[in-house]
């Protein structure tokens, strides 16, 4: 049985996020499926594919080692940066003078 069948099975649309690399194994196996019957074809199959997670070592995730880093905590760490970058620059606001509150094309810069 494959992994669609059973994720997908009577629903009617089946959206998989993953990194964009994976663009022409997903329309393969979309295609695959729907050949040899897996998926109806009322039903619908999407790859949202988003850009490469690096690590700190600036190389891809791989998720089948087992040390990726979950989605929150990697959102949690990117909100976290961009506050202290936010700060830095009030920081540096400040010392020259200025009232330290960033405006909105000062914190975009």
């Amino acid at each position: 049985s494959s992994g669609i069948n059973a994720e997908y099975g009577e629903a009617d649309w089946g959206v998989y996020v993953v990194d964009s690399g994976q663009g022409l194994h997903f329309d393969l196996l979309f295609a695959a499926a729907r050949k040899i019957g897996l998926v109806k074809p009322e039903q619908k199959l999407d790859h949202v594919g988003f850009g490469v997670v690096l690590g700190e070592d600036r190389k891809k995730f791989k998720t089948r080692s087992g040390d990726t880093v979950k989605l929150k905590d990697l959102l949690d760490e990117g909100l976290q940066r961009a506050e202290k970058k936010i700060r830095d620059k009030e920081e540096i606001k400040k010392e020259k003078g200025g009232a330290g509150l960033l405006t909105e094309e000062e914190i975009i810069a």
